[in-house]
């Protein structure tokens, strides 16, 4: 994945490529689609929405839970940390750091 793809919105081929197991998964493509997310409040883009695929794909559990809080499903996030066993500390702090407006 090179900034060309995200760069030239070619996310439907990221897409593909992550559905079709094409690509080899990393932290590091997670965050660049991350930083490609222009979204200010609640992140309903698809660079937002591969990432959160991709960091769940390698098993980053703290940026996927970061994630679904960016789109807005704070209840799905904090299930998604205990389901993981983030611990309580990690997950209350993590809640209190998105509240709903």
């Amino acid at each position: 994945v090179s900034t060309q793809s995200t760069g030239e919105n070619r996310l439907d081929l990221i897409a593909q490529w992550v559905a079709n197991k094409h690509l080899t998964l990393s932290c590091e493509i997670a965050d660049l689609l991350l930083c490609d997310c222009q979204c200010r409040v609640r992140c309903d883009c698809e660079s937002g929405t591969l990432a959160l695929a991709v960091y769940r794909g390698v098993g980053n559990h703290v940026m996927s839970t970061n994630c679904l809080a960016r789109q807005g499903a704070l209840y799905r996030a904090v299930h998604y940390a205990k389901t993981h066993d983030l611990g309580n500390e990690k997950t209350t702090r993590f809640a209190q750091n998105y509240t709903v407006n």
